[in-house]
């Protein structure tokens, strides 16, 4: 996760482009289905949603998205 005060500025991006250019292996992550700009970010560099589930954390209901990603 990138910091609060520094988002916005392509770190995020480029981290994710580094990880992708040195695996040859599958990625496979979650994330909060309402964390807008992560699950763009992961659906821009070639992530595929397969699945989502609902989970309770800290007596709050958050929904996950799912994504996996294969090396080329």
């Amino acid at each position: 996760m990138v910091d609060a005060n520094i988002r916005g500025k392509g770190i995020g991006k480029q981290l994710l482009q580094d990880t992708l250019v040195a695996t040859c292996q599958p990625i496979h992550t979650r994330c909060r289905v309402d964390a807008l700009a992560v699950n763009h970010l992961f659906q821009r560099h070639g992530f595929k949603l397969i699945a989502n589930y609902t989970t309770i954390m800290n007596n709050s209901v958050a929904a996950r998205n799912i994504y996996t990603y294969q090396a080329e």
